[in-house]
Parts: C-alpha cells; sequence; structure tokens
C-alpha cells in the first residue's frame, strides 16, 4: 500500500461480517460504498456507513482523507434490509459433495429458516448438521441474512459438522 491511500476496516452493525479494503486517500465516501458493493454484492443504496469513533454517518461526497482518518480507518456498515415479501435469489454450495443448487428466500428470513428450506429440499440432510457460511463468516442461526449481507446472487456455502 502507498501512502496515498489508506486500509479500511468495515465492520457490519451488528458485528456479525468484518472485512478490509484499501481505497485512494481522495477516494470519497460513495467510492467507498461502490468498492463494499464490489466485495459484498450489497447496492450502494442499501448501505449506510458510519464513522466508528465519531458515531456520525459519512457523507457520500467527502474525501476519506477529509473526513481526517487515520490508516486503518474503522467503519460501520449498516445494510438496509429489502421490503418485506422481497425475495432473492441465491446459491447454496456443499463444496464436500460438488452440489450446487438456487434458492429463492428473502432477506428477513433468519439463518435457522433458511437452513429448514435446505432440509426441505434436501430430505436426507438435518438443519442440526449443517453450517452455513457467507463471506468467510459462519452464519448463526438466529441472525437475519441481511445481517451477513446476503442478497441477489448471494454464494452461500454449506458445511457439515
Amino acid at each position: 500500500m502507498d501512502k496515498d491511500s489508506m486500509i479500511v476496516c468495515i465492520e457490519g452493525m451488528d458485528e456479525v461480517v468484518s472485512f478490509t479494503i484499501a481505497i485512494p486517500l481522495a477516494a470519497t465516501f460513495l467510492q467507498l460504498k461502490e468498492e463494499i458493493e464490489a466485495k459484498t454484492g450489497v447496492m450502494v443504496e442499501r448501505q449506510i456507513i458510519f464513522d466508528k469513533v465519531k458515531h456520525e454517518t459519512l457523507p457520500d461526497n467527502f474525501t476519506v482523507n477529509n473526513w481526517g482518518f487515520q490508516s486503518p480507518a474503522e467503519v460501520l456498515l449498516m445494510v438496509l434490509p429489502l421490503p418485506l415479501g422481497t425475495e432473492i435469489n441465491i446459491t447454496v454450495s456443499i463444496p464436500t459433495i460438488g452440489d450446487n443448487f438456487n434458492l429463492k428466500v428473502e432477506d428477513k428470513q433468519t439463518v435457522l429458516e433458511l437452513k429448514r428450506k435446505i432440509c426441505s429440499i434436501r430430505n436426507n440432510i438435518d438443519p442440526d448438521e449443517i453450517l452455513l457460511y457467507h463471506l468467510a463468516t459462519e452464519m448463526e442461526d438466529n441472525k437475519q441474512l441481511y445481517k451477513y449481507f446476503v442478497n441477489q446472487g448471494s454464494k452461500i456455502i454449506l458445511l457439515f459438522h
């Protein structure tokens, strides 16, 4: 990384998912959101980013440098859920058996509800026997899918205990 860029540590509001992005100091927060979209698939319009230290919303037109961040910068990302009843297509991948299949889900569903839906399609699987991952993060049963940035086209990895 050069002196004209910085690392931004991005953490989900519920401390569920975290990742880093290198971005030029001259980049705007809108450009940071575009980088987040490229990494997670979450559309810019559904993102609100906050300064983790100052507890302020980061305006799209401000630059990383003008905000006065020190590297690494720490921001919180809130993803707005889709309207109730909006279905998205996701892919479930079971790498241990080389299987992939598509599902329609709502991003407000819980991980446990997704597990049950998977098990209703794959009768030989028990929800207690599987772990689900998105963006290299193990998903907890009681959390909603959008908190893991699950959105249209997301790939969920299914592993067995």
